[in-house]
C-alpha cells in the first residue's frame, strides 16, 4: 500500500475518532441535562400537588368544623384536626420545593399569615360552640370573616399554581428538546462509526 494512502487513511481515522469522541461528549452532556430537566419536571409536579392539597385540606377542616358546630359531637372534629395537620405538612414541603424561586417564596410568605388567621377563625368558632353553645358560634360565622380569608387563600394558591404550571410547561419543553438532541447525536455517532467499514468495503 502506498505510503501516502496509509497516511491519508490514518488522518481520516483520526478525524473520525475525534468526531466520535466529540459527539460522545456532547451526547453525555445532553443526557445529563435531560436527566436534570426531568428532575425539575418532577419537582414542579410535586409542588402543584402540594398546593392543591392545601386547598383540599382547608375545605376538609371547614367541613369538620361545621359538623361539630351543628352537632356538638367531638367526633366531627377529626377532619378539622387532620386538615390542619395536612396544611402544615404541605406548607413545609412547599417551603422546601420553592426555596429557589423568589416569587413563590414571596407568595408562601403572604399565604402563611392568612392561613393562620383562617385556622384561628375556625378554632374560635369551635371554642365558642364548646363553651357557649351554637348561637355564640353562629355569631362568629355570620361576620363573613372566614369567607373573606378563604377567598384570599384561594387567590394566593391560584397565583402559585399558575406560576408553577408555567415553570412545568417550560421544563417539559426543555426535556423534550434535550431528548431530541441526544437522539440526533446518538444517530449521528452511529453513522460516523459505520463510515470506516463502508470505506473498507468500497476499497
Amino acid at each position: 500500500m502506498p505510503r501516502s494512502l496509509t497516511i491519508s487513511n490514518g488522518v481520516i481515522s483520526s478525524g473520525l475518532a475525534i468526531i466520535l469522541l466529540s459527539i460522545g461528549a456532547v451526547t453525555l452532556v445532553g443526557a445529563r441535562e435531560s436527566a436534570l430537566t426531568r428532575a425539575w419536571v418532577q419537582h414542579n409536579s410535586e409542588a402543584l400537588v402540594d398546593t392543591r392539597n392545601i386547598s383540599i385540606a382547608i375545605r376538609d377542616a371547614e367541613t369538620g368544623q361545621r359538623g361539630y358546630l351543628l352537632t356538638g359531637e367531638e367526633k366531627y372534629l377529626q377532619p378539622y384536626t387532620l386538615g390542619k395537620q395536612q396544611v402544615a405538612e404541605n406548607m413545609t414541603k412547599l417551603q422546601s420545593l420553592m426555596a429557589e424561586n423568589p416569587l413563590q417564596v414571596h407568595q408562601l410568605a403572604a399565604l402563611r399569615p392568612i392561613l393562620a388567621g383562617k385556622f384561628a377563625e375556625l378554632s374560635n368558632a369551635v371554642e365558642a360552640r364548646r363553651h357557649q353553645g351554637l348561637d355564640a358560634a353562629l355569631v362568629i360565622l355570620r361576620t363573613d370573616h372566614g369567607l373573606n380569608l378563604m377567598s384570599r387563600i384561594e387567590a394566593v394558591l391560584t397565583a402559585m399554581t399558575v406560576t408553577e404550571r408555567g415553570l412545568l410547561a417550560d421544563r417539559i419543553e426543555e426535556s423534550d428538546t434535550s431528548a431530541r438532541r441526544v437522539s440526533l447525536l446518538a444517530t449521528a455517532g452511529t453513522l460516523f462509526a459505520w463510515l470506516p467499514c463502508c470505506g473498507e468495503h468500497a476499497g
